[in-house]
């Protein structure tokens, strides 16, 4: 591998680490505005709930025409795997998996033409499922949030 083709490697993991930070960030932000929802009910299309899904799906369904078609891995400093999944014609395509740094699944679900479709799953750092989520091309169809037993 030559220097700028590892630089532009390291470039791309720097980005998706983003990424997941700021999925993680607005999934937590979900959350928080639902339960503030049973506490104080509002309409059921609150904006900001709209504007949360909505960077959910921008997301999760980016393109990405630079990378060769195949498998795709990212990996933490420690090399514990982070993410993996396909890309075919520059977008996600099948099951795609998403690791806590210590190993433990955090989301697994699938793409199909670079959008989330079907059953996508959720897991706390020590692998208990935390939510389900339902998607038909791109668009979330139900969600239901577990918890976690450390949320007791």
């Amino acid at each position: 591998m030559t220097k700028e083709e590892d630089e532009s490697r390291r470039r791309s993991i720097d980005i998706e680490n983003e990424m997941h930070e700021m999925h993680d960030l607005a999934m937590e932000i979900k959350k928080a505005l639902e339960e503030n929802e049973a506490i104080n009910p509002k309409k059921k299309e609150d904006k900001e709930s709209r504007d949360v899904d909505e960077f959910l799906k921008r997301q999760w369904s980016t393109d990405w025409d630079d990378r060769e078609d195949g498998l795709w891995e990212m990996f933490y400093d420690n090399d514990q795997i982070e993410e993996r999944g396909n890309i075919k014609d520059g977008k996600a395509v099948g099951l795609w998996e998403s690791f806590h740094e210590n190993g433990q699944l955090d989301e697994r679900g699938n793409f199909k033409d670079g959008e989330l479709n079907g059953l996508w799953e959720g897991f706390d750092e020590e692998g208990n499922l935390i939510y389900t989520e339902d998607w038909k091309d791109g668009e979330l169809i139900s969600e239901n949030w577990i918890g976690s037993p450390s949320d007791d």
